[in-house]
């Protein structure tokens, strides 16, 4: 019954905005701060609304080129997606991304008085529970539940979209514990010559990692992938170097333990295409450019690196094959990720 006191119509904003001067920003105050529905009415935020018109207007801003920006960032609300993504799980990550991408997901409200306690961990439901009573999510009334008592949620607009994808890329810094630990293994693996574990924890963080981004057709995606995981081990012994020139051109990465004289040479290639074989026959030509172009040359006569391991990977979407070339040994590790 209360309703049509709460929010601003599409309409109401329209006049707002009009009022200003600042009619042809609706489209995008729109795509920002739109999405939410009351009573059958499609609403904005009026607080977010109103911080948008007074930014536009302060002194020295120019009404006609202020652009919307992302005020939901420092609301309280904030905190509930913090404590729960510190410890995400994998089922959850997935319906995360969905979110993330524009999808819709499923689910079943769950009925307290009070806020549970985040921090020990909680389903998805209930945590999408949560979001959508701090405006988070929204419903989504285009989609048809599967089931009387199910409902089917979204992220309203893009403002929150971005809220999202901030906290979302924390789970993928240093600022995540859980995720510097299991990139330190895959250093200690890589720099042990172990590949059978180098493939267990690139199949863990890869698949994870994947999930919230989109795959590209490049190489440089898993360069990337990879530099970013191992360049949140680098410490006074550990180092790192992308793109390093090295012998008769440039490798890909090289990790290097100056403490012990252990050193690791990864060549990345993006198969031809999903075939298994596709990607074996990658690794062998990535083993062999290590070889033919001496990338361990100013190791082993520059630096004092007595153990220098050779890593050719080739990846096609979620699959990876490691193909292990250590003082004329090699050992293969298949990972299917």
């Amino acid at each position: 019954m209360f309703s049509d006191l709460m929010g601003f119509t599409q309409e109401e904003v329209r006049q707002l905005l009009a009022g200003y001067g600042m009619t042809d920003w609706y489209d995008d105050v729109a795509e920002f701060y739109d999405g939410y529905t009351i009573g059958g009415r499609q609403i904005m935020c009026h607080w977010i609304v109103l911080q948008f018109t007074s930014g536009a207007l302060k002194e020295g801003n120019n009404p006609r080129t202020f652009m919307p920006e992302n005020y939901w960032v420092n609301t309280s609300g904030n905190d509930v997606l913090d404590m729960y993504l510190e410890s995400p799980r994998d089922i959850d990550d997935l319906k995360l991304t969905n979110l993330v991408n524009g999808g819709t997901e499923e689910i079943d409200p769950q009925q307290f008085t009070t806020y549970p306690d985040i921090r020990n961990g909680i389903g998805f439901d209930t945590f999408a529970t949560l979001m959508l009573r701090t405006g988070y999510l929204t419903y989504d009334r285009n989609t048809t539940p599967s089931q009387e008592g199910k409902n089917v949620v979204r992220i309203p607009n893009e403002e929150v979209r971005q809220c999202f994808t901030q906290k979302v890329d924390k789970l993928f810094s240093k600022e995540n514990p859980v995720w510097v630990s299991r990139a330190v293994e895959l250093s200690s693996a890589l720099l042990a010559g172990d590949a059978s574990k180098s493939r267990e924890i690139i199949n863990d963080m890869l698949l994870r990692f994947i999930s919230f981004r989109d795959i590209t057709s490049n190489e440089s995606y898993y360069h990337g992938f990879l530099t970013g995981v191992l360049g949140l081990t680098t410490s006074r012994d550990i180092s790192l170097q992308s793109n390093p020139e090295s012998g008769n051109g440039f490798s890909d990465i090289i990790l290097m333990n100056e403490d012990n004289g252990t050193a690791a040479i990864l060549e990345l290639k993006k198969s031809t295409d999903g075939k298994r074989s596709s990607r074996l026959r990658g690794c062998q030509e990535a083993v062999e450019q290590i070889n033919e172009k001496q990338y361990d040359y100013h190791l082993r006569h520059d630096g004092d690196y007595n153990t220098i391991f050779k890593f050719g990977l080739s990846f096609w979407g979620k699959k990876c094959e490691i193909l292990l070339d250590e003082s004329g040994r090699q050992d293969t590790s298949h990972c299917e990720l």
